[in-house]
């Protein structure tokens, strides 16, 4: 999406008449909930062909965005989705999902079994990752078309979408937590071992490209 976007639009000022919303950022200062929050304003160059370059990114747009990179340090989210579509902007796009399909998945992307998958599909460098599209449509991920398990997940995206995510490094926290509670619940699995390996991987050292003691005045 973002080729699209730098090649056939330019950014501009929020509710301009033709110009579109996207959801852009992803670090520590971007997307905070896992309720999607679109943050920049975008519109075609070539004013003569704006409904066809529009309608080509539209069909874009999703519920569900996925990071296609991010700091490990900073970052918050892995997923986020809303009730809206919008293009993502270094995010990709899950289309075809309906809104609690959507949020199903957001919550279970976002919980330890769902970062633990991403981190496999990792390139280039440690401290920002980027992810492979093909590697992101490989997660595993639960029946959605099952009620139960879309309908508990979707209902701990509801109870959760208004909770500031603290940043990976910021360790263990209550949103995480009842992220996992509800995947558990959702899928019959142990909460206790999933518990447990998200306090191993909150306990796992974060690449900074910094010495020792380098960035104790840099956060």
């Amino acid at each position: 999406m973002s080729a699209d976007l730098y090649v056939n639009c330019e950014r501009t000022y929020p509710n301009a008449p033709d110009g579109f919303q996207v959801v852009s950022s992803r670090g520590a200062d971007g997307q905070m909930h896992i309720k999607s929050r679109p943050d920049e304003w975008w519109i075609s160059k070539d004013k003569n062909k704006a409904d066809a370059k529009a309608a080509k990114i539209n069909a874009k747009a999703s519920h569900l965005l996925i990071t296609a990179a991010q700091d490990n340090s900073t970052a918050r989210l892995t997923a986020i989705a809303d009730n809206e579509k919008y293009i993502g902007n270094s995010w990709f796009p899950a289309t075809g999902l309906s809104t609690n399909e959507a949020k199903a998945l957001a919550v279970f992307i976002n919980s330890t079994a769902g970062r633990l998958q991403l981190m496999r599909n990792l390139g280039k460098k440690l401290t920002y990752p980027t992810y492979r599209p093909a590697g992101v449509g490989n997660i595993r991920v639960p029946d959605i078309e099952n009620t139960r398990i879309r309908q508990t997940l979707a209902d701990c995206w509801e109870r959760t979408r208004d909770m500031r995510v603290p940043q990976f490094r910021d360790g263990e926290c209550e949103v995480r937590r009842l992220w996992d509670e509800a995947v558990a619940e959702a899928m019959g699995w142990d909460a206790e071992e999933l518990t447990e390996l998200r306090l191993m991987l909150h306990r796992e050292p974060h690449v900074r490209g910094l010495g020792y003691n380098q960035y104790a005045d840099r956060d």
